[in-house]
């Protein structure tokens, strides 16, 4: 009976195993079916391309090209061909947004989007940076395009996938259409928008020290007065218009906050040169925002990260110099409330002036529908973002970069990556880099001859009159930008005594100066973790740093939890809540029980905290483990906050109370998603990556088109920043480490580095998702830049001929 059953049991596993076997057969062939009509090749020869000479195109394993070319001019022809045979969708996505005209192939579900796209005046950006270019750049960027548009009339209608499923060929692309990516990548980097946007929603709930225990800004930080908001708090102000939260709501996967990196380098490693190590953290898309290829022309020889559908290389190294970049988190963005004349909400009060709103009509193209029309109405400070309702006392102007009148920004980020190019030593990137305006960026740099160097860069504002913190008086006309921080008082350093840098987001300003350049600095966990992790490394290596790359070790649970034994709870959860957290290594891992509790107490005490001030919007206006140092470092040290008390009750609570209340639903929340046993809970299982196609609207084509779930570790806090942002209790990760890049001075020939998902946008291809799992387990490619070594790992040859 017994050996009956034995066999029973060992014929349903081998059927199982063959049904297991067939579906990965049939999904393997429905993807070869359904996928690969459109992929480019990557092998022959392609003729009639807008060259002067032949070009040879030479793929790896991974798919990452090396081209070399005769002249600067075929070599942009060709890394626009190679760009768009990999990544035309992604960038043709890109376009749409940066001219909000994304509705006309994705429908009725976009309008918002291109609607405030439009408003913020990304059109006007891309056309103002285009003109502002000189006449040789402008040559280069034009031999870019033409290699773009020589890959879409060579392909005719066989093309990727999304656009046979759009039914539409992408129109030529022009100049302009380059300086897309900068532009989203601008207000993608926007820092305190949403805080500010938060304090309009929860004016009437919190006083101002209680929003300084809200937004802290960073380690005893002296925050501005903002005696202004008080009086906001009792203003009739319209409802937030949803087309000023549509980046929040529409496009979660690909256009997420950004404003993440570890970059550090030490003077002295392997050889005794320097080494530097870059990690850059964005919002996770498919494809990934990187795109890996190497650049080598008479006069040229560049290799690194580049940006699908902008030139050039952004991060990497030439032959004598190497560079990384984090986000230098520039305060750019401000709220201007105007009094308005309640009985004409369109007529508003700036000092002694009353003044009328420009009104503007938008017509947005919508697919499958006819068009619709968008009413804007701007003011002196930017466009209006609140609805202007018969009897509001004030309207909400936004105001930043793309708002400014014609001829006060003159940005050339592209210029700075052109430039490049030329660099050899760190003294050349720190001077490249003057030309970046739209996007704050912070760029760390090491030479052969062992020098090091960090420059900041970006259009500070000057302000006059308020912080920026807050929304600020634009009726009193006393307010404003008085133009930007020049460009030789940002900061810097070169070759400083203790031989590293490290920058992880984190403040570079001290008290004393006199522009801040922001109030929404990183945590400085991660910064801390990288200076603690190099004192104990002793000598500096490659294995090294790609290690502290995927460390998931929590300083911020090393530096809160120890707070919790000031209390003694009695609710059984939150007791069984404080010794899952005791016996926890502060290890972030996907594996670890510890984590999850420690993941979901913070997220459960934001909520305890501040719900009753945001409301049902508080996922829209703060996004609970954000990077920023926030009301989680701060709270547990200022005991007497009022936002201990919840307004919704009529106790009185204080953080017995609160603590109790979050421990506790922490572990109702742990056993509904992960069930009872205790055994069975990790952070992993929360906390699973997915990297998920906009087009994946069903089983089959989630199957398809999607990469994962995959568990992982880390959060916003550990160098490894796997970062998840909390809504309805999810914990997926949408910040992620996208690029890491490890690059020794002594043989730049051995840099390692990897760029998620895959090199290719196309679903089902072969370099579609290949870069997944060395990404999981810490692996980096070893990416090889002379002419021999690259040589032995050719894969594939294309050659490009006029």
């Amino acid at each position: 009976m017994r050996s009956k059953s034995v066999r029973i049991l060992f014929l349903k596993l081998a059927l199982g195993a063959l049904c297991l076997l067939g579906a990965a057969v049939f999904m393997t062939g429905c993807k070869s079916l359904f996928l690969h009509k459109g992929y480019p090749d990557y092998d022959g020869s392609i003729v009639g391309l807008p060259l002067h000479a032949p070009v040879r195109v030479l793929r790896d394993v991974n798919g990452i090209p090396h081209i070399y070319a005769r002249d600067r001019h075929d070599l942009m022809v060709a890394q626009g061909y190679v760009h768009a045979q990999d990544r035309l969708w992604q960038m043709e996505t890109l376009r749409r947004v940066a001219t909000g005209t994304l509705a006309e192939i994705a429908g009725e579900g976009r309008v918002d989007l291109d609607y405030c796209c439009r408003l913020l005046g990304f059109p006007e950006l891309r056309q103002r940076a285009a003109a502002d270019l000189p006449a040789e750049e402008t040559a280069l960027l034009q031999a870019y395009v033409d290699g773009i548009n020589a890959y879409i009339r060579e392909r005719g209608e066989d093309l990727p996938l999304e656009f046979r499923s759009a039914e539409f060929v992408p129109d030529p692309w022009q100049v302009e259409d380059v300086f897309s990516f900068i532009t989203l990548n601008s207000w993608m980097f926007r820092e305190n928008y949403r805080a500010e946007l938060f304090a309009l929603a929860a004016r009437q709930n919190v006083e101002l020290q209680e929003w300084k225990d809200i937004f802290p800004s960073h380690r005893q930080a002296n925050l501005p007065d903002d005696a202004y908001f008080e009086e906001l708090r009792g203003l009739k102000v319209g409802a937030v218009q949803p087309a000023a939260l549509s980046f929040f709501q529409a496009l979660p996967e690909a256009l997420p906050p950004a404003g993440g990196t570890n970059s550090w380098v030490t003077a002295r490693g392997p050889g005794g040169k320097p080494l530097l190590a870059n990690d850059t953290h964005v919002g996770i898309s498919l494809p990934g925002t990187w795109y890996l290829c190497h650049l080598k022309a008479p006069g040229v020889d560049i290799i690194g990260a580049s940006a699908a559908g902008v030139p050039g290389v952004i991060a990497g190294h030439t032959d004598e110099v190497a560079w990384g970049l984090a986000i230098l988190p520039i305060d750019f963005v401000d709220l201007f409330v105007v009094r308005v004349d309640p009985a004409d909400p369109t007529r508003y009060q700036v000092g002694e002036r009353t003044l009328s709103m420009e009104r503007e009509e938008m017509v947005i193209s919508v697919k499958e529908n006819e068009p619709t029309t968008r009413v804007a109405y701007r003011t002196i400070y930017g466009p209006v973002i609140t609805e202007l309702e018969p009897g509001v006392e004030a309207a909400v102007a936004l105001h930043w970069y793309g708002t400014l009148p014609e001829g006060e920004l003159d940005d050339r980020t592209v210029s700075t990556i052109l430039r490049f190019m030329d660099c050899h030593s760190v003294e050349d990137v720190m001077r490249a880099v003057d030309t970046v305006k739209l996007v704050g960026l912070n760029f760390l740099a090491a030479d052969v001859r062992g020098n090091i160097g960090w420059q900041s860069a970006g259009a500070v504002p000057v302000r006059r009159g308020y912080s920026g913190r807050l929304p600020a008086d634009g009726s009193s006309g006393t307010m404003g930008w008085d133009g930007f921080l020049p460009f030789a008082q940002m900061p810097r350093s070169y070759n400083p005594p203790e031989g590293f840098i490290v920058n992880c987001n984190d403040r570079v300003v001290g008290d004393a100066d006199p522009n801040p350049i922001s109030n929404s600095w990183s945590a400085p966990y991660r910064h801390d973790r990288v200076m603690s992790l190099l004192k104990d490394m002793g000598e500096p290596t490659v294995d090294g740093f790609r290690k502290m790359q995927m460390d998931v070790y929590s300083p911020q649970a090393e530096t809160l939890l120890p707070k919790l034994r000031d209390y003694t709870f009695r609710d059984p959860g939150a007791m069984e809540a404080i010794s899952l957290l005791e016996g926890w290594d502060r290890q972030v891992a996907a594996d670890s029980c510890g984590a999850a509790v420690y993941e979901v107490f913070l997220a459960q005490l934001v909520r305890a905290l501040l719900e009753d001030e945001a409301g049902g919007n508080l996922f829209y206006y703060y996004h609970i483990p954000f990077k920023q140092y926030l009301i989680q470092d701060v709270i547990l040290d200022r005991p007497q906050s009022g936002l201990w008390d919840r307004k919704d009750t009529p106790q009185k609570e204080g953080p017995q109370e609160i603590l109790e209340k979050a421990l506790a639903a922490t572990i109702e929340f742990l056993e509904s998603e992960l069930g009872d046993n205790r055994r069975g809970w990790s952070w992993g299982r929360l906390h699973a990556i997915e990297w998920r196609h906009a087009g994946a609207t069903s089983w089959f084509k989630r199957m398809l088109l999607n990469a994962g779930p995959y568990p992982v570790g880390g959060d916003a806090t550990t160098l490894n920043a796997n970062t998840p942002v909390v809504a309805n209790g999810e914990y997926r990760p949408v910040h992620i480490p996208a690029l890491r890049m490890v690059a020794p001075l002594a043989d730049l020939d051995r840099m390692q580095i990897l760029a998620t998902i895959g090199q290719s946008g196309q679903p089902g291809h072969r370099h579609y998702d290949d870069m997944v799992r060395p990404w999981l387990e810490g692996e980096l490619f070893h990416l090889p830049y002379r002419d021999a070594t690259v040589a032995g790992t050719v894969d594939s040859e294309l050659k490009l001929s006029p």
